[in-house]
């Protein structure tokens, strides 16, 4: 009989909450891992504004529809918009933050193959959204640091 049977209560309540709570544990760790940016990171700033991405390095060179990062580090991007809402998305890196105007967000990866990737917007944001492509670029350091002392 299963009416008033407080074993029965308790198992069904307890192992529940169990798995409910490792499921969390489990999420929080790996979410954890994605928000910690580490402390050698190249900083990025990308502004989202209709229709191209630009990108701001360190030493203020800015580019539009191109972001060229050295192979073999962590890269953090600061994005945000300047006009309407976007959504930044890598999908070979799985990356996918919306920039949205007044707000910062940030994402980081590690670019650890080298070669050309996509950029795309994936929030509709106004008749030519579709034309708002960019390219990562992923290159040797060597290569990567004689690219950014180049002039425009």
């Amino acid at each position: 009989d299963i009416r008033d049977n407080l074993n029965l209560e308790v198992v069904w309540t307890v192992i529940p909450t169990i798995i409910a709570l490792t499921m969390f544990w489990v999420g929080w760790k790996s979410y954890i891992g994605l928000r910690d940016v580490p402390e050698n990171a190249l900083e990025i700033d990308v502004g989202g504004q209709m229709y191209s991405w630009i990108f701001i390095y360190p030493n203020e060179k800015e580019t539009e529809g191109e972001l060229v990062v050295p192979l073999g580090k962590a890269v953090k991007l600061n994005i945000t918009s300047w006009d309407v809402l976007h959504s930044f998305y890598i999908p070979s890196y799985r990356i996918k933050v919306d920039a949205v105007p007044g707000m910062d967000t940030y994402a980081w990866f590690m670019a650890d193959k080298e070669g050309e990737y996509d950029i795309l917007c994936t929030e509709y944001c106004g008749v030519e959204h579709s034309y708002m492509l960019a390219k990562l670029k992923i290159m040797p350091e060597e290569k990567y640091l004689e690219w950014l002392e180049q002039e425009e």
